[in-house]
């Protein structure tokens, strides 16, 4: 094994440690223990992470990767995975901030960045919510932390040619890199569909549905690159409440055509 690959095997040594300590603490009883244990655990983490930093174009990347590989994976082809993580005694968001370096790897194929972590900054502007987003349909929103500003369409372009050439690398794409990623579960037909609101070339905002080819056998544990990715049109300004009204109003629309 590489020092690389020592490196994230610690890393994911120490995350499950810390998971089963917190497992432990609730077990029996000592919830106000688990927040000290957090405090220690991200102490010990910003301390490695400040070696190693990942820029706000690296983080938008990895949010990109979760928001539309990832987690359409856990929510079209493993669901049970999802829930047990969305249930976990670790937030779901927070899974996301410390597994989307290795995640981001693994999906990518890529070695450059085994060694990164995020900082604590970085981990607190990924955010988790639920609710219900109209009468039979719940919702599982995820925030992600402000992105750079977005390429243009002409850098976006020029990377396609030079990667088609060899000459640039997977994981220095340019992205136009997500806000909010809601899915949604019809709780009477179990459902399910991915809208995100992300990054417009050059400014504004894009909504984007991602769904399954029903033409399309996925394995448990394989990473497929190829769910739908329609574009909906402009999106609102990026804030949870506006994301959520025009999803709703979408839902009640395709209600109402029914």
């Amino acid at each position: 094994m590489s020092v690389k690959g020592m490196t994230e095997a610690v890393a994911n040594a120490e995350w499950e440690a810390f998971k089963k300590q917190v497992d432990n603490l609730y077990a029996v009883g000592r919830d106000d223990d688990v927040e000290k244990a957090w405090e220690e655990y991200l102490d010990k983490y910003d301390n490695t992470s400040s070696k190693n930093r990942l820029s706000d174009a690296d983080v938008a990347r990895i949010s990109y990767v979760l928001a539309y590989f990832y987690l359409p994976n856990l929510v079209y082809d493993n669901w049970d995975e999802f829930i047990k993580l969305w249930e976990d005694n670790i937030p779901f968001e927070i899974h996301l901030a410390i597994k989307g370096p290795s995640i981001f790897n693994w999906i990518c194929a890529s070695g450059g960045k085994e060694e990164y972590r995020l900082t604590l900054s970085q981990i607190k502007g990924f955010k988790g919510d639920w609710g219900y987003l109209i009468e039979d349909v719940e919702y599982f929103l995820f925030e992600f932390p402000p992105p750079p500003p977005p390429p243009s369409s002409a850098i976006l372009d020029q990377f396609e040619t030079e990667a088609k050439q060899g000459k640039r690398s997977p994981e220095d794409r340019p992205v136009l890199a997500p806000y909010y990623i809601v899915i949604l579960q019809t709780l009477s037909t179990g459902g399910r569909q991915i809208y995100i609101l992300g990054q417009s070339p050059n400014s504004g905002t894009t909504i984007r549905i991602v769904g399954k080819d029903p033409n399309i056998i996925v394995k448990k544990g394989s990473w497929p690159f190829d769910y739908l990715n329609i574009s909906c049109g402009p999106g609102p300004a990026p804030t949870r409440n506006n994301f959520l009204d025009t999803i709703r109003s979408i839902r009640e629309s395709l209600l109402k055509c029914d």
